[in-house]
């Protein structure tokens, strides 16, 4: 379990990012649980943070985490799926602060080397947000999905055909730019 201080250092590979950041929840504070990983956890932490997050902060600028890593009593209390990757740390939700939600989702879709999925998901009331999850070599498969969810299709997850994950990389080949330019 972190310390006060420790919450607030940077996590190692990924300088803008902190472990307070990582396991923040309104919902721990309200529910007066404990949102404390254990040390396979924080390792995926990191790895997501290093390969992932802190990548498309260089390039996009600032990005919030909505959520992180939960432990299994607020993974429930948000609807959290009953084997979601965030319990084990292998999945943030984030976003983007200067760029739209979409730059985000499709800049990570072209420059990540890996991931296990990467979700542009919007709620009922319209907030909208990039769930990303990698396992680290050897845990898990990496299924490399990309999804969209939206409450106007009853809430389904669903899969880009190869000709919009083509697409994706086109657009940022005829830009000649990444997307952090695009902003």
């Amino acid at each position: 379990m972190f310390t006060k201080k420790q919450m607030q250092r940077q996590v190692p590979g990924a300088p803008d990012f902190t472990w307070a950041e990582l396991t923040a929840s309104t919902v721990v504070r309200r529910l007066g649980v404990a949102n404390a990983p254990g040390p396979d956890q924080v390792m995926r932490l990191g790895h997501i943070c290093a390969s992932l997050a802190q990548p498309a902060r260089d390039a996009l600028g600032p990005i919030a985490v909505s959520s992180g890593f939960r432990c299994p009593g607020l993974n429930k209390a948000v609807g959290g799926a009953a084997d979601s990757a965030h319990l084990y740390g292998a999945a943030l939700d984030m976003v983007p602060r200067k760029v739209a939600v979409g730059r985000l989702f499709a800049w990570l879709a072209a420059n990540a080397a890996d991931w296990d999925q990467i979700i542009w998901e919007q709620d009922s009331l319209g907030r909208q947000w990039v769930h990303a999850s990698l396992w680290p070599f050897g845990e898990r498969h990496n299924r490399r999905h990309l999804l969209k969810k939206d409450p106007r299709n009853g809430g389904r997850r669903i899969e880009l055909d190869a000709a919009e994950q083509q697409r994706l990389l086109m657009e940022k080949r005829a830009h000649g730019m990444d997307y952090g330019q695009l902003a």
